[in-house]
């Protein structure tokens, strides 16, 4: 695909072909509208996780544990939860085993949470099996449009964050 700076040409040459600028940027913002639903759907399943499964959201915040402890907020964050969600969250998988709450001895206000070595296990299972799912289906793209599609969507995410 054509680089193009944002006042560049209003066609560009795309495999050999002409094409306006406009149905471009028509084609992202579309699939932006079917990756955002994809997105609902899949934290619609998350309700619905299988028996001593994980939710993408419970992945994401023990993730974000795998350098080490972190506050509950910031778990929240990490994960696209509110606070009240995250502390339910925190409590099914302090049950399952998986991490460990203490109060920090400096402000006992706060919750610091880190994995155990289960969870330390389950993590790096569920991210060997993602990391395959997508090396099967990113296997016939090429370098430089994954870097392409990473820079779009970091794009997307600012424009986003910005409106």
């Amino acid at each position: 695909m054509s680089s193009v700076a944002a006042d560049g040409p209003a066609e560009v040459a795309v495999d050999g072909a002409k094409v306006e600028r406009d149905r471009l940027i028509d084609e992202v913002r579309a699939a932006l509208s079917g990756l955002l639903g994809a997105e609902r759907r899949l934290r619609g399943r998350d309700q619905h996780h299988r028996q001593g499964g994980l939710t993408y959201a419970q992945l994401r915040a023990l993730i974000a544990l795998r350098d080490g402890e972190r506050t509950a907020g910031a778990l929240a964050e990490a994960a696209n939860c509110n606070p009240a969600s995250t502390t339910a969250m925190l409590d099914h998988l302090e049950e399952a085993g998986v991490i460990e709450r203490r109060r920090d001895t400096r402000d006992r206000r706060v919750c610091l949470v880190s994995l155990t070595d289960e969870g330390h296990r389950r993590v790096e299972e569920k991210l060997a099996s993602s990391q395959k799912i997508w090396q099967d289906r990113f296997a016939a793209t090429s370098p430089p449009d994954l870097l392409a599609a990473a820079r779009a969507m970091r794009t997307i995410a600012e424009m986003l964050d910005a409106h």
